[in-house]
C-alpha cells in the first residue's frame, strides 16, 4: 500500500505545531509527512503500523514518528468513545535546522539522526515526556522552542529501549 503524502497545517510563523485531537477515530490512511511527530495517546487503543512494523498501543503510550515515516493508527475504540491525542510536530530539516546545527545543540540533531525509524517512549519516561508536551502546548511560540529543546535533551539522556 502506498502512503499518502500528508501536509501538516503549519502556520508559516511557527517552527513547532501542537495539535490536540478529540475525534471519533484515528486518521484512517497510511500517510507520512516531512515533520517528526511526537504523539501521546491520551485516550484510545489499537495498533500502530509504522513502515513494516506493528505496535499495539493503549492509553498513555507516546511514540516518536520520524520525518517521512509511513504510519497509520488503527483504533479499537468502543462505540461513542472518542480518541484523544496530543501531538507535537517539528521539522528538524526545516526552520529548526540552523538551530539544531549549532555546535552546542548538535547532540540533539545527532539523536534525531540516530533514530530514523522513531520509537515508543519507554513507560518509565512517559509521565515526564507527557508533562513536557503539555508545557509546549501551553507556551507562547518562543517558549515552545525552548521547551522542545528541553524535550530533545531529555530524549538524548534516555535509553529508548523498551522497559
Amino acid at each position: 500500500m502506498k502512503p499518502l503524502q500528508f501536509t501538516i497545517p503549519v502556520a508559516t510563523d511557527r517552527s513547532v505545531l501542537v495539535q490536540e485531537d478529540r475525534i471519533p477515530q484515528f486518521y484512517p490512511y497510511l500517510h507520512r509527512h516531512k515533520e517528526a511527530q511526537l504523539i501521546w495517546i491520551i485516550r484510545g487503543n489499537g495498533t500502530l503500523i509504522v513502515d513494516s512494523h506493528f505496535h499495539d498501543f493503549s492509553e498513555n503510550d507516546i511514540f516518536l514518528i520520524a520525518p517521512q515515516q509511513s504510519h497509520v493508527f488503527r483504533g479499537q475504540t468502543a462505540d461513542r468513545e472518542e480518541v484523544h491525542t496530543l501531538s507535537v510536530f517539528y521539522d528538524p530539516e526545516g526552520t529548526l535546522n540552523a538551530l539544531l546545527n549549532l555546535p552546542e545543540l548538535r547532540p540533539f540533531h545527532s539523536f534525531i539522526k540516530e533514530y530514523p525509524g522513531g520509537f515508543r517512549v519507554p513507560g518509565r519516561h512517559t509521565s515526564f515526556i507527557a508533562k513536557r508536551m503539555l508545557k509546549i502546548q501551553k507556551a507562547n511560540p518562543a517558549d515552545q522552542i525552548i521547551h522542545l529543546l528541553h524535550l530533545l535533551r531529555a530524549f538524548c539522556k534516555m535509553d529508548p529501549k523498551p522497559d
